[in-house]
């Protein structure tokens, strides 16, 4: 019978636990989304492996032209997975593709968006 109400107590305890912790974890992610009237949230978003839309494109579109004009320049193209880069296609997808090319133009794997040039050929 102890042992019965032992488990029982032990029981509750437990779900009011996670509960609170579950709030609390809630309470948290709330914190953290950007509001809509936020303009410092989207003014400058980092872009980054999964990110997606125009911003990518703009990005892959960038990083493209660099590609292909880089033997121009006798700048050597990026080694992806033994592969040699030499174009990225722009479906505003940032996978790994566009990550390599990332990393062989800006020298780390996420960029704003304020560090990419306006137009093309820059």
């Amino acid at each position: 019978m102890a042992i019965c109400l032992l488990i029982i107590a032990g029981s509750i305890g437990a779900y009011w636990y996670l509960r609170k912790k579950q709030k609390a974890s809630d309470a948290g992610a709330d914190q953290t989304l950007p509001s809509a009237g936020d303009q410092r949230a989207d003014s400058d978003p980092v872009l980054k492996m999964g990110s997606r839309g125009a911003n990518v494109k703009k990005l892959q579109q960038f990083l493209h032209e660099k590609l292909v004009l880089a033997p121009i320049y006798n700048k050597p193209n990026p080694v992806c997975n033994g592969k040699t880069l030499d174009s990225l296609v722009i479906d505003g997808i940032f996978g790994e593709k566009t990550e390599c090319a990332c990393q062989w133009w800006y020298g780390k794997t996420s960029v704003k968006l304020s560090e990419i040039p306006d137009g093309t050929l820059s």
